[in-house]
């Protein structure tokens, strides 16, 4: 019985999000989150685990595995992981997000786009895992401040997925397996 209860209490550690905070030295609040993967299933988790400080968050480091199941088309998700980061960065500081300590497969549909060429949303940077093929869905960053996102991690990339994005600079495509139209559009 003993032995039952040691296991099921290591289970539940290595079943919960932590999260972290830090302040760099420029002042900038970092935060680190570590999601599973049945975490990340429920909605609101992020939001949850962020909770009321989400908006004064600089850069994000989201590490473990995360999901948003069926519908990860749709930018309207209720409460996703994706829909907070988006609503983050337009309504709070974030201008960095930091992926590589994560596994996940796609960059959903209008993830970050800003509602109009007006509008633009303010994320700057995104580094995505390493050795991962990862899919980028239609217009997932159009009309955004993003400048760099480290794309040999990309195996395809949808229609108009960074048009009228400030990517800026020189990268290599030669990794990814398939570029659709109009997918860079727009950026210098």
């Amino acid at each position: 019985m003993k032995k039952r209860r040691i296991l099921l209490a290591m289970a539940a550690m290595m079943l919960s999000a932590t999260v972290h905070a830090q302040e760099n030295t420029d002042g900038k609040n970092i935060v680190t989150v570590d999601l599973t993967l049945q975490e990340s299933l429920k909605p609101g988790i992020l939001v949850e685990k962020l909770g009321e400080n989400r908006y004064a968050i600089d850069s994000l480091v989201i590490t473990g595995v995360f999901e948003e199941g069926l519908g990860w088309q749709n930018r309207d998700v209720e409460k996703g992981i994706w829909a907070t980061l988006r609503d983050c960065c337009r309504h709070g500081r974030l201008r960095g997000i930091d992926l590589s300590g994560s596994s996940f497969n796609t960059i959903p549909y209008y993830a970050f786009t800003g509602s109009s060429p007006f509008d633009r949303t303010p994320i700057q940077y995104v580094t995505l895992p390493e050795g991962k093929r990862i899919w980028i869905g239609q217009h997932a960053f159009a009309n955004t401040e993003l400048r760099w996102i480290n794309l040999t991690e990309v195996g395809y990339v949808e229609d108009y997925a960074f048009v009228n994005s400030d990517l800026d600079g020189e990268f290599d495509f030669s990794e990814i397996g398939t570029i659709l139209s109009h997918a860079f559009a727009g950026c210098k």
